[in-house]
């Protein structure tokens, strides 16, 4: 078939976590850092600062208010690249 194929798989019998000993698995939680850092509000913009930003970036009307439509024209270049062709997107 040219891919691997885990139709055929299965699973072991599963064993207890270093094979149940609570002085290592006291180790190891110990050892646990905290994630309230990633996960913590203040990491996070508001509703309206994300907003803000969005109607910026799609030209200051959100697909809620109205369907807003771009016209792109391409302006010939002198066969120097494509990338002059973005770069009067970007202008635009």
């Amino acid at each position: 078939e040219g891919f691997t194929n885990y139709d055929k798989s299965e699973f072991d019998n599963p064993d207890a976590l270093l094979k149940g000993d609570d002085k290592d698995l006291e180790t190891v939680w110990s050892q646990e850092h905290s994630l309230q850092e990633f996960v913590s509000p203040k990491n996070f913009k508001s509703y309206e600062e994300l907003k803000a930003r969005f109607d910026k970036v799609v030209g200051g009307e959100t697909p809620e208010t109205t369907a807003a439509t771009t016209t792109v024209t391409r302006k010939e270049d002198d066969g120097d690249s494509d990338m002059s062709y973005f770069q009067n997107l970007a202008e635009d």
